[in-house]
């Protein structure tokens, strides 16, 4: 599962129907596919043109008026207090915060860090936030719970992290993550940005480290005190950037093949 590292911190257990659109998001960490803007918003390395953010808020907007008429829809036909609405996006956006319009060659947050909205006015405490970490992979899972489905051997490797979302229980803060970048020498430098071999990441609590050798990169950002992921504290911070190499490593090791 090259991608099960994927994550999402924030569950965002949204308003009813009339407040619905307050709780969306149009910083670069709102995930929503852009290939129009990666291919003809962006000029050069780490530059932005207006009129591609304009677009790009465009396509927010677009998403949440669709999406309006769809509860409106379910209103109509006296479905929206019992019906599970998730949702969520596959990835995020670069735009370009660190240099990449898009989202395939790095694993900073503004590319792993997604929005997931739960809405279910019957059962579902409305207005809530967990500020802990959650994984994609968590999501099928998460929902079997829900609606009280235990379908046997379904051999997933997320969590079901339903009562949290009923407001029985916190997820857990620490729990740690992994991110990986599939390797690949197709096109390696564009933008200014390297591509080369694969990345790898592992977050723990606030500590985040990326490792992709083949390009001599070694980062540990602390995702309190620098959400941008701007300052490499891999220099200064050995007995962390240790813990979480070793982590990584029993992880990689745990995923070769017998």
């Amino acid at each position: 599962m090259p991608w099960a590292g994927l994550r999402e911190s924030e569950i965002c257990l949204a308003e009813p129907l009339p407040s619905f659109t307050t709780t969306t998001r149009t910083s670069p960490t709102y995930a929503r596919r852009s290939s129009r803007l990666r291919s003809s918003g962006f000029s050069g390395p780490g530059k932005r043109r207006p009129d591609a953010q304009i677009g790009y808020d465009s396509e927010v907007a677009y998403t949440d008026r669709e999406l309006r008429r769809l509860f409106a829809g379910l209103e109509a036909g006296g479905h929206l207090d019992n019906t599970l609405i998730v949702l969520w996006s596959d990835h995020g956006q670069g735009l370009p915060d660190h240099g990449w319009p898009g989202h395939d060659r790095q694993l900073y947050d503004e590319a792993v860090h997604v929005p997931l909205i739960m809405i279910w006015p019957d059962r579902i405490p409305a207005g809530r936030d967990f500020a802990a970490p959650v994984e994609l992979m968590d999501l099928v899972p998460t929902v079997l719970g829900l609606l009280k489905l235990s379908p046997k051997d379904t051999g997933f490797e997320g969590r079901d992290l339903s009562e949290a979302i009923l407001g029985n229980a916190e997820p857990d803060r620490e729990h740690r993550m992994f991110f990986q970048r599939s390797p690949t020498d197709i096109s390696p430098t564009h933008y200014g940005v390297p591509r080369k071999g694969p990345m790898w990441a592992v977050q723990q609590g606030d500590w985040k480290y990326i490792e992709a050798a083949e390009e001599e990169r070694w980062e540990l950002n602390d995702l309190n005190s620098d959400p941008g992921e701007k300052n490499n504290l891999f220099a200064e911070q050995s007995e962390i950037v240790s813990q979480l190499k070793s982590q990584l490593e029993t992880w990689l090791e745990g995923r070769q093949p017998s």
